[in-house]
């Protein structure tokens, strides 16, 4: 028998954590979500000419792509997707393209599928786009439509959904929001997307977005401490803010995983503002990550992410 290469090696034990994380779910389902794996595999055999930056970061970025769930992969990622070309990132793309249409459900099965079949669909969507998103690998619009319709309809239709159910899906929603801003960016060359990654941002005004950047900036995976900072325009995902001065103008807002601590808040009177507000304050007084978030352009889902 060949020996298998390391990459290999990383790839499978990938693969055995998501084992054990369908193991929730019946039989049927496991085998149609894993499939998504299979598919995600032949980035190997499909792509292996394309590497031009040797079999590290190849092995690397497989693993990623059939591994998801793991917080190692993605923080071993971070500062080598600047090195991929173009070319690799849009063919990596294209595999992933029909792995993410294979978490799509009809509007029937929507109604029908048990709740942990919809969970395990949210938590791998996050996990997967989370992934690309962090390495820079575009997909086409056309890919993505669907998959965002699919959370969409199943968070309007499925409403009565248990509360961590809910928020599951909220998260993949806001994730697949950034992932969707930043591959039509990326196609159309729009200079004013920007991507803050595991950055620590202290005193003033961390983050500001300017009128043309509005929606097209997103932060990760980093700290806010001190100064003030406005919510407005942004999609924040696992950002900590930390002894700041919380401000919201009425903005559109994404928050998925993030943390308040010791944060003061400068809001409006209006009904968003207020319904925001008492969101953040609870959980900041419960320690515990919000995902939650307003959209002018999405009532249903807003309304359900901000009840009254």
């Amino acid at each position: 028998m060949e020996e298998q290469s390391w990459q290999e090696c990383i790839a499978l034990e990938a693969v055995g954590v998501e084992s054990a994380f369908l193991s929730g779910i019946s039989s049927d389902d496991a085998m149609a979500l894993k499939d998504i794996e299979n598919d995600l595999r032949d980035i190997k055999t499909h792509l292996s000419w394309h590497w031009k930056v040797g079999a590290g970061v190849a092995g690397l970025f497989l693993a990623a792509f059939v591994g998801m769930i793991t917080w190692y992969l993605p923080k071993e990622l971070k500062g080598q997707h600047d090195t991929i070309s173009a070319e690799t990132k849009a063919a990596i793309g294209e595999v992933l393209a029909p792995a993410l249409q294979k978490l799509v459900l009809s509007s029937s099965e929507i109604e029908t599928v048990p709740i942990e079949n919809l969970q395990a669909r949210f938590q791998k969507t996050n996990s997967i786009v989370g992934s690309a998103l962090l390495s820079a690998v575009p997909v086409k619009p056309m890919a993505i439509n669907p998959l965002q319709s699919f959370v969409r309809t199943s968070l309007e239709r499925r409403a009565t959904m248990p509360e961590s159910v809910r928020t599951d899906g909220l998260a993949a929603f806001i994730v697949l929001h950034a992932y969707s801003t930043f591959s039509q960016d990326w196609f159309a060359n729009n200079l004013n997307y920007t991507f803050y990654h595991d950055r620590i941002h202290a005193g003033l005004e961390a983050i500001v977005v300017l009128p043309d950047a509005r929606n097209h900036v997103v932060v990760m995976d980093s700290e806010i401490i001190a100064g003030y900072q406005d919510l407005d325009w942004v999609q924040w995902i696992r950002t900590t803010f930390e002894n700041t001065k919380i401000r919201y103008h009425g903005g559109d807002v994404y928050l998925s995983e993030a943390s308040f601590k010791n944060c003061t808040f400068e809001f409006g009177d209006d009904l968003t503002s207020q319904a925001l507000l008492r969101r953040l304050q609870d959980f900041q007084k419960l320690q515990q990550p919000v995902t939650t978030l307003y959209a002018k352009s999405e009532p249903a889902v807003s309304k359900l992410a901000l009840p009254d």
